[in-house]
């Protein structure tokens, strides 16, 4: 098995956000295993060729490389994939999984909102940029780490409240962030239908990760020890970015490797739809 899907992922381009930490370098890792060329995001260039040293060590694979990238700052992300059109002509998988998590409210040099801006509109930008190439290296994928469907079912968009125009705590926040990704993955299946380009979203699983890295340190030891038992790898962002199981499927939810039935209370339909235009406006985007 491991070794067709290596065979598999040969020469497939993969870009993954956050890939120095987290969920993101769980799955930069996975896919380095597979043989995959594989570009990771970075906002630190020191951390990106860490992350490219450690991974080309640990796999031998030598096409695992990193671009520097400040999420925060969205008026870099044209030039960004204007670069990275320029060195890779095609892009068979878009992993977004990226995110902060400050301990307060903070606002991005825009004057947005830092966590619905980086773990949400930066990548709504930054996956729009690269749509034609994604079109043009069909089959192609896009995967979009969101949160647990059990929780997220139950939670409610009002556009009147997005982006957050006043300080909310950051877990609600990263709960309203989670929400509009899930909602924009759909809104990418349906406006992609048919064009190769498959769109899913999914729960990564425990994975460790370094978010609270800012908080205080009363709030750092109690997840710091909890982490112990959470896994480096994510085995569900290998899999969709990689397994020929999930070839042309799209518009799903998925954990643990398995699509689960995801019926919010509030439907997608209800403002999918006006969450893309808005977003468009709310980055400047044509």
């Amino acid at each position: 098995m491991i070794n067709s899907m290596k065979n598999l992922m040969k020469n497939r381009i993969c870009l993954v956000t956050g890939g120095t930490s987290g969920v993101g370098r769980a799955i930069a890792a996975g896919l380095t295993e597979l043989g995959a060329i594989v570009i990771i995001v970075s906002k630190s260039a020191e951390r990106g060729a860490a992350a490219v040293k450690d991974f080309r060590r640990k796999t031998g694979n030598s096409q695992t490389f990193y671009r520097t990238l400040d999420l925060e700052k969205p008026d870099r992300i044209p030039r960004f994939v204007e670069q990275f059109r320029q060195e890779f002509q095609t892009l068979h998988v878009l992993s977004n999984n990226a995110a902060v998590f400050p301990r307060k409210t903070e606002f991005t040099p825009g004057g947005m909102e830092k966590i619905f801006a980086v773990n949400y509109l930066a990548h709504f930008v930054l996956t729009y940029s690269l749509l034609d190439l994604l079109k043009s290296s069909a089959p192609s994928r896009i995967l979009i780490v969101s949160g647990s469907p059990s929780i997220l079912k139950y939670g409610k968009i009002n556009m009147d409240d997005m982006p957050p125009k006043k300080p909310v705590h950051p877990f609600r926040a990263t709960y309203l962030a989670a929400l509009a990704k899930v909602a924009f993955s759909y809104e990418l299946a349906r406006r992609l239908e048919g064009s190769g380009v498959t769109s899913n979203t999914f729960h990564p699983g425990l994975v460790k990760t370094n978010l609270t890295r800012h908080f205080p340190w009363i709030f750092r030891i109690p997840v710091s020890l909890a982490q112990i038992f959470f896994s480096q790898r994510c085995d569900t962002g290998v899999y969709l970015a990689s397994s020929h199981e999930v070839e042309g499927i799209t518009s799903q939810f998925f954990k643990r490797k398995k699509i689960v039935s995801f019926h919010p209370k509030q439907p997608l339909e209800a403002y999918a739809s006006e969450l893309w235009e808005k977003s468009k406006q709310w980055t400047g985007l044509k």
